[in-house]
C-alpha cells in the first residue's frame, strides 16, 4: 500500500513555492513539486490523503490546464 500525506506545507518563495509533505508513515519528502503562485495556486489541504503519485498528477494537471488557457 502506498503511504498517504498526512501533513502538507507549502513554502513561499520570492519566485517559486515549493511543496513538502509528512507521510502517514512519519517520512518527510521536503520538495515533492515546485510552483510559480504567478501562475498556479495550490491549497495544502488538497494534498492531505493523496500518495505521491496523486500529488504529482494533480500538479501536472494543474499546469496542463494554466498552459490551455
Amino acid at each position: 500500500m502506498d503511504k498517504k500525506i498526512k501533513h502538507c506545507e507549502i513554502r513561499k518563495g520570492r519566485f517559486m513555492n515549493i511543496i513538502s509533505v509528512v507521510y502517514d508513515d512519519g517520512s518527510v519528502d521536503d520538495g515533492i513539486g515546485s510552483y510559480y503562485p504567478d501562475e498556479l495556486y495550490f491549497d495544502e489541504r488538497e494534498f492531505i490523503g493523496l500518495t505521491r503519485k496523486q500529488a504529482s498528477d494533480l500538479m501536472d494537471e494543474r499546469d496542463k490546464a494554466y498552459l490551455r488557457s
